[in-house]
């Protein structure tokens, strides 16, 4: 619970329910908060990308289990998106919700991750196991994106 990512999830999520952040985006003080928050993150982009590539160090031992993992984890999404598809289809007929729903289901295990499972590590090969998945996962949602945008976007 005192994990800095949990935290401010549920900072977030308090003043998203609470409604203290519409009221907050209804203020002037809104810009000065986007641009300061862009103006932090844009020079960290890069080495967050840098970081993600370099960690990526795949034994070739591996990398089969690693891909099998993305298998299931991209059947079980695709199960999920045609029972979206079953149990939504007037939302799924439009374009946006689709597009939606595509992406929120392809996204990449988030970058957190790590944070919060580091003391389940055994060893330093769990950590690496770890690096590598998301990182393959990640590429595998810029496929996954690229496509959306080429021929559905």
């Amino acid at each position: 619970m005192t994990n800095s990512f949990v935290l401010a999830v549920t900072l977030g999520l308090t003043l998203n329910l609470t409604g203290i952040y519409t009221l907050f985006s209804q203020t002037s003080f809104i810009d000065l908060y986007t641009n300061t928050i862009t103006t932090a993150t844009n020079p960290i982009m890069g080495l967050i990308l840098f970081v993600i590539g370099y960690n990526l160090k795949i034994n070739l031992e591996t990398l089969g289990p690693i891909l099998k993992q993305l298998m299931v984890r991209f059947v079980f999404y695709i199960c999920v998106i045609v029972g979206f598809f079953i149990f939504f289809p007037q939302m799924m007929a439009d374009k946006t919700y689709f597009i939606a729903v595509l992406i929120y289901f392809t996204c990449p295990t988030g970058f957190a991750l790590p944070m919060q499972i580091t003391p389940l590590f055994q060893n330093k090969d769990d950590e690496s196991y770890t690096s590598a998945f998301i990182s393959l996962g990640m590429i595998m949602t810029l496929v996954i994106y690229t496509i959306t945008v080429l021929f559905i976007a």
